[in-house]
Order: C-alpha cells, then structure tokens, then sequence
C-alpha cells in the first residue's frame, strides 16, 4: 500500500535470486552497499548472515527498518552515510553494489581515478576470500552490456577493467 508503484522491484525474487550467485556455505558478514529498499539486504538475512545496509536516504533506511521488524529479523544494521565516506578494512565475506555501478559511472565517468578509487574501498571492505555481487539495471539488452556502453552502464569489459585496477583478481561475469 504504501508505494505500490515499486511492490514488484522491491518484493522482486527475480532480483533476490541473484544472491544464489554467491556460494553461501557459511554465514557471514555481508555489506549492502546503496540498500535502497533492502531486497537483497533482506534476502542476505533471510540466508543467516549478519548485514549492514548502506543508505543516505533516510526514508529508504526507514523503510528498510519497517521491514526487518515485519519479517522479524534481527541481523540488519541500517546505516545512514554516504557510499563515498565509508570505510572498513576486511571485515566483509559479501558484498553487494546493486544498482550503484550505474550511479559512480554517471556521476565519474569522465575519471577513471574517481571509479577506480571508490571499487579499491570496497575491495578494501572484503576479506581476502570474500565475494563481490555487482548488479546492473540494463534498460536496453545483454547485447548492449558486451558489445558497449551508454552513459549509464558500463559494458563488461569496461567493469572488469576498473574492477582489475581496484584490486580484484578473479572476476566471472553473468547475463
């Protein structure tokens, strides 16, 4: 009821179901970075993990807290910062940037140095064996994600390029 514009994004199991991305064999720590409406922050929970959402809106993180005391979950921790001023060092075994590809590639995309600089953060965040899930909203086809990029996406060689300089060694990428 109260925003029924964006029950199917934000109730979306098609979306929920990327975390099965992830190899899930022990609980951990997962960082949502840019929770927005917590999807994939509910569904980490849902899967036994302890999750810090990232959020600078304050009625996405209230939104979010309505929900995890609807679904009775206790293992989310809202956080109210800007993506650009966060900083943990290794204490990630998940993270995930859904959505927030397209945003640092519109707001850098005339500097590489920019990009680069804020994937070296989240790098930084994850444990040595941790796992990074990178979700990108492509209005066009996976055609576009391969062959080129538009102003707000990037193409998959151009994200494995950045995600190389920031650090990353292995790197798989799914349509």
């Amino acid at each position: 009821l109260f925003m029924p514009n964006l029950e199917e994004m934000i109730f979306s199991s098609k979306i929920e179901a990327s975390l099965e991305l992830f190899n899930h064999n022990k609980p951990g720590i997962c960082i949502d970075y840019g929770s927005v409406w917590g999807t994939l922050s509910i569904g980490m929970a849902k899967r036994g993990h302890q999750v810090i959402a990232i959020d600078k809106k304050n009625e996405h993180l209230n939104f979010l807290k309505s929900r995890t005391l609807e679904e009775k979950l206790e293992n989310i921790y809202l956080v109210k910062d800007d993506l650009n001023d966060i900083k943990f060092k290794r204490i990630a075994d998940y993270a995930i940037l859904n959505g927030v590809i397209e945003l640092l590639t519109k707001n850098f995309k005339k500097s590489k140095e920019l990009q680069v600089s804020f994937l070296k953060k989240i790098y930084e965040s994850i444990n040595l064996n941790g796992q990074l899930l990178i979700g990108v909203n492509n209005k066009f086809s996976y055609r576009y994600l391969i062959e080129k990029s538009d102003s707000l996406t990037s193409s998959f060689n151009e994200l494995k390029s950045l995600l190389k300089l920031a650090g990353f060694k292995q790197i798989e990428d799914y349509c």
